[in-house]
């Protein structure tokens, strides 16, 4: 059951990527990108008060095998 004063109600985590990827064959594909990702509302104020960011950027490195 959910009220209107939980943390867990709405939107909470928003992410955003962006990824550059290069085929060097059919097969495999590596990539590389950098992700965004921020708390909203509520679940900001808790992470505020646990003294911890709000928003995070990381970088990405990986390769997709088709098979």
């Amino acid at each position: 059951m959910y009220r209107l004063d939980d943390p867990e109600v709405g939107l909470a985590h928003t992410e955003l990527s962006l990824r550059l990827k290069y085929l060097m064959t059919k097969s495999f594909h590596p990539h590389i990108g950098i992700v965004q990702e921020r708390v909203h509302g509520n679940t900001a104020s808790m992470v505020r008060d646990d003294g911890e960011s709000t928003s995070a950027s990381m970088w990405v490195l990986g390769f997709n095998f088709l098979l």
